[in-house]
This record gives C-alpha cells, sequence and structure tokens, in this order.
C-alpha cells in the first residue's frame, strides 16, 4: 500500500467520522438506502459513518436496532456492529453478545445474514460454536456467512466446519 493511499484511507474515515448528521438521522438515511435498487458506492455512506464514528451513542443506536421488531431495523443494527470502530473495533464484547442474541433467536432470514457475517468482522471466538451449529443451515447465504466468519480460525472444530463446508454444493460457500 503506497503513502497516498494511506492517506486516502486516512482523509476518508476522517471524513466519514466528522459528518454532521446526528445518529439517528444517518441511521434513518441508511434504512432508506437499504431499500434502494441501484447499488452506487455513495449507498454506502451511511452505514459507513456509524461505523467509522463508533462511540458508545452509535452502540446505543445499533443495540436499539437489534431489538426492534421491524427485521429491517434488525439487520441493520446488524451491519453497524459488524464493523463499529475502525481502524481499532470498539465495544466488540457488546457486539459480540448482541449478535449471538440474533443468532440464537432472530428467524429473520435477512437478518440472521447480516449478523452471521458480522462475526466475520467481529474477531471474537467465543461464537464459533453458535456458526458451527450453522453449517448445515438450509439456506445457502447463511451457510456462506458461516464459512466467512469461520475463516482464519485455528479452533479444531471449526477447522472441522470449514473442512465440511468445502463440500458445500453452493460455490460461494465453498470457495
Amino acid at each position: 500500500m503506497s503513502d497516498s493511499d494511506d492517506e486516502w484511507r486516512i482523509g476518508g474515515l476522517q471524513s466519514l467520522q466528522s459528518d454532521s448528521r446526528s445518529t439517528a438521522e444517518v441511521i434513518e438515511t441508511a434504512l432508506a438506502d437499504a431499500e434502494r435498487k441501484d447499488d452506487l458506492p455513495e449507498n454506502y455512506r451511511a452505514i459507513a459513518v456509524p461505523h467509522a464514528r463508533g462511540t458508545r451513542d452509535v452502540l446505543t443506536a445499533a443495540l436499539a436496532l437489534c431489538g426492534s421488531p421491524d427485521p429491517k431495523r434488525r439487520a441493520l443494527g446488524a451491519e453497524i456492529l459488524r464493523q463499529l470502530g475502525p481502524p481499532e473495533r470498539t465495544f466488540r464484547e457488546e457486539c459480540c453478545d448482541a449478535l449471538l442474541d440474533l443468532v440464537r433467536h432472530d428467524h429473520d432470514r435477512q437478518v440472521l445474514i447480516a449478523a452471521v457475517f458480522a462475526f466475520g468482522r467481529l474477531d471474537n471466538r467465543r461464537c464459533e460454536a453458535d456458526l458451527i451449529a450453522l453449517r448445515h443451515h438450509t439456506d445457502e447465504h447463511i451457510r456462506h456467512g458461516v464459512a466467512f466468519a469461520l475463516c482464519g480460525t485455528e479452533e479444531p472444530a471449526s477447522v472441522q466446519a470449514l473442512l465440511q463446508l468445502m463440500e458445500d454444493p453452493y460455490a460461494r460457500v465453498r470457495d
């Protein structure tokens, strides 16, 4: 990575962190962006802002989203918890607790997919048993998330689950 790449990343992070909108405004924008059919890079700015802030205020808002009766809000809560606080993760244990609760109790497909993929960015190994339990899930996207989240682990049970997932009928899971 060149010095100019580092400068761009730092400048981009500072730009996101200094976004003048409130956390509530950014969340509402992110919810609206999730409904958009186009896939433009600017659609992701609203979700990148709370990631970049990584504050207690953002954590509190994300946890409230995870407890919402609306599955779209719960999925957004998981998405926010996925990468809270770059370059250094913030509130790792609180994020893990909330995501584990979603994986264990939520039955909405999009919420489960968001929560399972979030574990791949959390790097907290106490979630591995719950991920391993989902390796045979009927939904290929959830199995893909399990493979993503377990990637890089050295725990024997997780390695065994990854070996099983390498035989999955869905190519993205195998890869």
